[in-house]
């Protein structure tokens, strides 16, 4: 009996314990939680800039696993639009977009998508088949026109307007030499041409205000390179207020009346910069290789005589028998020169993003914890349910669908795939691969550059070696039209400069959004203006 006693007595006070602990083992969960999604919100609303990290991908393996991931989460849509979006929230701040480039939502993404491919695939110049002739016939006409009213046009020659100044009169009539800086020019008559061509082609090219082009394009320009060093968080008011007011309202103003048609475009630099801001600099640094190139001038030539795809692509060309789209790159170097190498030899030197950005959340956030607090946000990760977990650490991000919190995140790996790098290795494109040299693309893509996805013999999947137009899902959407496109522009401007008697003079420097310094059109045989300017000195 004693020891039924004791037995019963010692079961008492264990039970007696544990009642004891119940509460403590409660209050301490409630704690845990209570820490977890303190820390967790105040990791969001606190800024903490020092623990972003940047991760940098220089292979093309790396780059085309980072762009177009297989498998995992990262795979998804949304995971894919949403690393995007954080890393183009400077942009998103700088210009207030709201399109697809900014946003994690995939309704904005399918949206913009099918509004541009409607655009393309409907309007002149979209076509992308062989039998696409009175498509780019119309596209041409209007980029001739773009040509034709820039040569023309007071604000484009410095002469011309200060003669206008004085005698009244518009345009050149007045016979002063025509002198234009020429990035400007080419911004402006590509802008003009991304109007009438592409986003309103019912509007009347001459309708089209010089004034809101110049500001436009000015504006445009100079706000993507103030986004790179964006003021410090503490001058904004709010996640959502715009960097550079005062400009940004400019900019939209101008915009607003270069596209007016409100229900269609309601935010117009949604469409201008994706339509525009690479266009003009592949035109740019294009017609910077081949002004003065004898044979490239004439496959722009030939292009304005047959302005289609198949043209462009050099498909029959010399050799009767190539008549296919699989014969496109000959495997002959001597074969004539075409279009479509010229413009990939230009995008492969000149990227129009040297470098592609992806965000992630919360990937390094280990790294950046005390042992104590590693231990303690381990458990009460798995403590916690896994759908509470998910909504306290990216609730911010998915409510606003465009990441305008990244910059309040602590925690923020920004992997960088370094574009440039692959498209300039002398182990992919040979020893000369920083020099112009179009006949590279002559030769055929199977054992010698990959360009895209291919099986070698064994089996094993090689990646691609030119990310021009990005990779995976998220490509460029317009990376069939725009070369194309850009072709068509600039056999215009060497016709319209031909004709008009002037000519192309820069240095040995080729800008991209800036350093076109030096570069003028003027006319033929004119001293260039640094010329002039070390006779006078």
């Amino acid at each position: 009996m004693a020891i039924l006693s004791q037995t019963l007595s010692s079961s008492t006070a264990a039970a007696i314990r544990i009642m004891y602990m119940i509460p403590a083992l409660f209050i301490m969960l409630l704690l845990t939680v209570f820490f977890f999604i303190a820390y967790e919100l105040f990791a969001i609303f606190v800024p903490k800039t020092t623990h972003n990290h940047n991760r940098n991908h220089s292979s093309p393996g790396s780059i085309a696993a980072l762009l177009k991931p297989t498998s995992g989460c990262r795979s998804k849509l949304g995971e894919l639009l949403q690393s995007r979006a954080l890393a183009n929230e400077r942009l998103r701040c700088t210009f207030q977009l709201t399109n697809t480039f900014v946003s994690a939502d995939p309704t904005i993404h399918s949206t913009f998508v099918r509004q541009m491919n409607a655009l393309i695939s409907k309007r002149r110049g979209g076509g992308h088949s062989t039998s696409d002739h009175q498509e780019w016939l119309d596209f041409l006409q209007v980029a001739r026109g773009a040509v034709a009213s820039q040569l023309n046009s007071p604000q484009s020659s410095t002469a011309a307007s200060k003669s206008c100044a004085s005698c009244g009169d518009s345009g050149r009539s007045c016979g002063e030499a025509f002198n234009s800086p020429f990035a400007e020019f080419i911004q402006l008559l590509t802008l003009k041409v991304i109007i009438a061509g592409l986003l309103d082609p019912d509007r009347d090219m001459d309708s089209i205000d010089g004034e809101d082009l110049r500001v436009s394009a000015k504006l445009i320009t100079e706000l993507w390179g103030k986004s790179k060093t964006p003021p410090p968080p503490s001058t904004t008011s709010s996640l959502d207020e715009a960097y550079f007011p005062s400009d940004l309202k400019v900019l939209k103003y101008h915009l607003r009346r270069l596209l007016p048609n409100e229900e269609s475009y309601p935010n117009p630099i949604d469409f201008v910069i994706p339509t525009w801001e690479t266009l003009w600099r592949l035109v740019a640094t294009s017609l910077a290789h081949v002004h003065e190139n004898e044979e490239y001038r004439q496959v722009f030539e030939s292009l304005l005589e047959e302005p289609s795809y198949r043209q462009y692509r050099g498909l029959g060309l010399g050799d009767d028998s190539r008549t296919t789209e699989s014969d496109a790159y000959p495997l002959i170097p001597e074969s004539p020169m075409c279009a479509e190498w010229i413009i990939n030899e230009t995008l492969r030197l000149h990227p129009p993003s040297r470098h592609i950005s992806r965000g992630f959340l919360g990937e390094s956030d280990e790294a950046n914890r005390t042992p104590f607090l590693r231990v303690l946000t381990a458990f009460a990760a798995k403590v916690i349910p896994r759908s509470i977990v998910q909504w306290v650490r990216h609730t911010n991000v998915s409510e606003r669908s465009s990441a305008s919190a990244s910059s309040h995140l602590r925690l923020t790996v920004t992997e960088v795939a370094d574009i440039e790098s692959v498209h300039l290795s002398t182990q992919i494109w040979g020893a000369d691969a920083r020099m112009f040299n179009p006949r590279r693309w002559a030769v055929r893509a199977e054992g010698k550059v990959a360009l895209t996805t291919t099986n070698d013999e064994s089996g094993k999947t090689e990646p691609p070696v030119f990310f021009t137009f990005g990779h995976g899902r998220l490509a460029c959407i317009g990376e069939k039209w725009a070369p194309m496109a850009a072709a068509t522009i600039i056999a215009a401007v060497l016709e319209g400069i031909k004709v008009d008697g002037l000519e192309i003079v820069g240095t040995s420097h080729i800008g991209g959004r800036t350093g076109w310094d030096g570069w003028m059109i003027h006319p033929r045989g004119q001293p260039s203006p640094e010329i002039l300017k070390d006779a006078r000195i």
